[in-house]
């Protein structure tokens, strides 16, 4: 079946395999409908390590996934060329050539993880303004309420449901390649339409509960 058929349609919204029966030239056929959930898209702003095993990570789920640092030669070091299983798509540019490139909807998550504040500030302004449904930044919560307080002084804000700070389930991630760990299991989670649980200190940061914050 086409991805529009009426029965495609039907078994996609409920979200669960069915056998579909019909008669043909007097010969009874049974189609067997299974639900595929595509694991959609991922743009990547940043080059370091944990950046470096997020793209792996997501690759290996089946996202199509995209990287942008608008820093000369980073997505050229020997973290990037080596990793050979790594396919993402790497572009030398900011947020501006990276939507050029590869246009966010709502299928696409954005993680913003530059580790560079002015950077940050500048992605995170047009991750937010874009359609995609999911946007983490990494950082400390007193860095993102900042960010969110200088984008809120120019109507910047996110949408309910859309922004997580600090990326990532509460793993216990320290290294790099754990914090690509928990952020791919954040996204995975997203993605499937499960609830994230964010303890305190750790949530999805809407516009109001930044209220008050310096």
């Amino acid at each position: 079946y086409a991805a529009y058929h009426p029965a495609a349609s039907e078994c996609y919204q409920d979200n669960s395999p069915e056998i579909i029966e019909s008669a043909i030239d007097g010969q009874l056929r049974r189609s067997f409908l299974c639900p595929v959930h595509p694991m959609g898209k991922v743009l990547i702003f940043g080059s370091g390590q944990d950046a470096v095993g997020l793209s792996r990570h997501l690759d290996e789920l089946g996202f199509a996934v995209a990287v942008a640092d608008p820093r000369p030669g980073r997505l050229r070091s020997h973290s990037w060329q080596l990793d050979r299983r790594n396919r993402a798509i790497l572009i030398e540019g900011g947020f501006e050539q990276a939507r050029a490139a590869i246009t966010p909807d709502a299928e696409m998550a954005i993680v913003v993880m530059t580790h560079s504040y002015a950077l940050d500030l500048e992605t995170l302004q047009g991750a937010l303004q874009s359609a995609a449904s999911y946007v983490g930044q990494i950082g400390a919560e007193k860095r993102t309420a900042r960010l969110l307080a200088e984008l809120g002084a120019l109507d910047v804000a996110p949408r309910p449901g859309v922004f997580f700070a600090p990326a990532g389930l509460d793993l216990g991630a320290e290294t790099p390649e754990e914090t690509a760990l928990s952020i791919t299991a954040e996204i995975f989670s997203w993605r499937m339409g499960r609830p994230t649980v964010r303890p305190a200190g750790r949530r999805d940061l809407q516009p109001d509960a930044r209220a008050g914050r310096g």
